[in-house]
C-alpha cells in the first residue's frame, strides 16, 4: 500500500497543505483587500475635496476679474483732475480754432484791401503847397460792387485750407474713374 500513498500526487505536490489554503490566510486577504479599498476610497474622497477646493478658488478668481469688477467710480481727486486736463484740452483747441480764424480773416482782408486799392483810381501824388482848402465835401467811399458767388470766390483764392486726415486716395480715386476696379480688370 505504500506504493499507492506514493504514487499519488500528494508527493507528486510535496504536502497536502500545499493544494489548500487555510480559512485564516482567506481572511487575511480580504482584509487586506478591504484595506486597500478603503484606503483608494479615502485618496479619492480627498481627491474630490482638493477639486471641489480648487474649482472655488477659480470661481473666486473669476469673479474678481470679471469685466464689471474691474471698474469703480472716480474720487473726487480723479474727477477733479480729469475736469482740469478735459477744460485745458478744450482750451487748446478754442486758441487753435480762433487763431486759424484770425490767419484766414487777415488773409481776406489783405485780398479785399489789395482790390480795393486797385479798384480806385490812382490820384497823382501832390505837393502840401498844391493843396488848397476846399469847402467841397470829401467824396464818400465807394464801397466793393457785391456781385455774389464771384467775389466770394475770387476772394477765398489765396485761402489755405487744412483737410482732415482720412480723407484721401480711396474717395479720390472713386471719384476720379468711372469705372470699378472690377470692370477694369474684365476689360
Amino acid at each position: 500500500m505504500e506504493s499507492i500513498e506514493t504514487s499519488g500526487s500528494a508527493l507528486a505536490t510535496g504536502s497536502i497543505n500545499a493544494r489548500f489554503i487555510s480559512q485564516n490566510k482567506l481572511d487575511e486577504a480580504n482584509d487586506r483587500r478591504d484595506q486597500e479599498w478603503k484606503e483608494a476610497y479615502a485618496r479619492w474622497v480627498a481627491f474630490g475635496r482638493l477639486e471641489e477646493q480648487r474649482l472655488l478658488k477659480q470661481e473666486e478668481w473669476d469673479n474678481k476679474m470679471k469685466l464689471g469688477n474691474q471698474y469703480r467710480g472716480l474720487h473726487a481727486d480723479e474727477y477733479d483732475f480729469l475736469s482740469e486736463k478735459m477744460k485745458e484740452q478744450r482750451d487748446k483747441e478754442r486758441r487753435v480754432k480762433d487763431q486759424d480764424n484770425a490767419e484766414v480773416m487777415d488773409a481776406l482782408a489783405k485780398k479785399y484791401a489789395a482790390e480795393v486799392a486797385a479798384a480806385e483810381p490812382s490820384i497823382p501824388a501832390a505837393s502840401p503847397s498844391d493843396l488848397k482848402p476846399t469847402t467841397t465835401a470829401p467824396a464818400p467811399k465807394r464801397a466793393p460792387p457785391k456781385s455774389g458767388k464771384k467775389d466770394m470766390k475770387s476772394l477765398l483764392k489765396g485761402v489755405v485750407v487744412k483737410k482732415k486726415p482720412g480723407t484721401g486716395t480711396v474717395a479720390k480715386r472713386r471719384t476720379e474713374g468711372d469705372e470699378t476696379p472690377d470692370k477694369k480688370r474684365k476689360l
